[in-house]
């Protein structure tokens, strides 16, 4: 849904025009999560997760009706329809055998991600078998679309381009980042308030309206100067800076102020979005634009699902580790193991024993910070390697 909605931005409006309309998309989206944390959290409260699920489906159909009355199709003018590939049959020029190998190496990658470290250990035969899989999928999906595909789902020769390439990475490094945070910051306030699941995500509300305005003022910036390049730099940056307060300033005791400390790391985010997307279209064919957003995408949605999967890894091994030594003898070992799999556990605890838990906990969770800083890192480096063009 969000790439159809970009690609029809590109289409639409000017080069200088597209980061102001990605901020009013994302203002939109970013409502929604915003809106989406606290709900879901009371719904599951009172009447069950279930709800969060269920009470979707009203809305896409709502927004379906939507579209399908007000969105104006384009009928394909008279060159094109004489064009000699507008006289395929339109099923065969989808490239389905790319498409197939294409979704296999994502799926079998993204399992690894979620599997490994959490339900399997990394070194198991399971990650093993499915590493080597999507390997063999991927190596399997470029050797089809260089050498058998007439019209490839994805040219490859795009990646060869600095702003395919650069917007690609910078957004996935910031989407590991921002997840990572995003993430961990309702478990924080679950472990040392004792906050309730509603509670708990209504403090990701200062991240979202930091991407809100980030998106914003580069939505300007870009309409004003053409440039983009500055900005996924300071994306990379001010990142850099959310995730360095929280490890040194997060230590258990977090008042308001010092609770606004995500808000960089979502204004960072916002700067990323509409900035990697701009740069992505500069210089590049408008044909291409439809595909490359995609990718777009999809590098957002890996980084975001590595960003959970390193970030609950790391965090789980070390509360492991770290508790392991502070909690011994009988029954120890069993309140390690509820305590990492149900953080509501930890409300019930008392005394010195609750102490041990949480403490371990707030040290872990600055190594999970540590992940996000790493990621706003290269984030921050792979905007240096930007060849900029000057808008038109």
């Amino acid at each position: 849904m969000m790439a159809l909605v970009s690609i029809l931005i590109t289409d639409l409006v000017p080069q200088r025009d597209i980061a102001s309309w990605r901020a009013y998309v994302n203002i939109a989206a970013t409502t929604g999560r915003s809106l989406g944390g606290p709900v879901g959290g009371y719904l599951t409260d009172t009447v069950g997760w279930r709800w969060s699920f269920i009470g979707q489906a009203p809305l896409v159909g709502v927004a379906g009706v939507l579209v399908a009355l007000r969105l104006q199709n384009t009928d394909p003018d008279a060159e094109s329809e004489a064009s000699e590939s507008s006289r395929k049959p339109k099923l065969a020029r989808i490239d389905f055998l790319g498409a197939l190998l294409l979704a296999l190496a994502i799926v079998g990658i993204l399992l690894v991600l979620d599997l490994g470290g959490q339900k399997v250990p990394w070194d198991s035969k399971l990650i093993m078998t499915l590493s080597i899989l999507s390997a063999i999928l991927l190596i399997a999906f470029c050797i089809v679309e260089i050498y058998v595909a007439a019209e490839p789902i994805f040219p490859l020769f795009l990646l060869s381009k600095n702003n395919i390439a650069t917007s690609y990475g910078s957004l996935a490094f910031s989407s590991v980042s921002q997840v990572g945070i995003m993430y961990t910051v309702p478990r924080y306030f679950q472990i040392t308030r004792n906050c309730s699941v509603t509670g708990a995500g209504a403090q990701l509300v200062p991240a979202v309206i930091g991407n809100v305005i980030g998106g914003l003022l580069t939505g300007i910036s870009v309409k004003r100067t053409g440039r983009y390049k500055l900005l996924l730099v300071l994306a990379g940056l001010i990142s850099m800076v959310a995730s360095t307060l929280l490890i040194l300033r997060w230590n258990g005791n977090t008042g308001f102020w010092e609770s606004l400390y995500i808000v960089p790391g979502g204004f960072g985010m916002g700067l990323s979005q509409a900035a990697s997307f701009v740069a992505m279209t500069a210089g590049l064919e408008k044909e291409h634009y439809a595909v490359a957003t995609s990718g777009l995408y999809l590098s957002g949605n890996i980084g975001m699902v590595a960003g959970v999967s390193l970030v609950n890894f790391v965090l789980e091994n070390a509360v492991k580790a770290i508790l392991g030594q502070k909690l011994t003898g009988p029954g120890s070992q069993k309140i390690i193991e509820r305590a990492i799999k149900d953080v509501e556990y930890i409300g019930t605890l008392h005394g010195e024993v609750r102490e041990a838990v949480v403490s371990s906990y707030v040290t872990s969770l600055r190594y999970s910070y540590g992940v996000s800083l790493v990621s706003a890192s290269f984030a921050f480096l792979i905007g240096l390697l930007v060849r900029e063009k000057k808008l038109d």
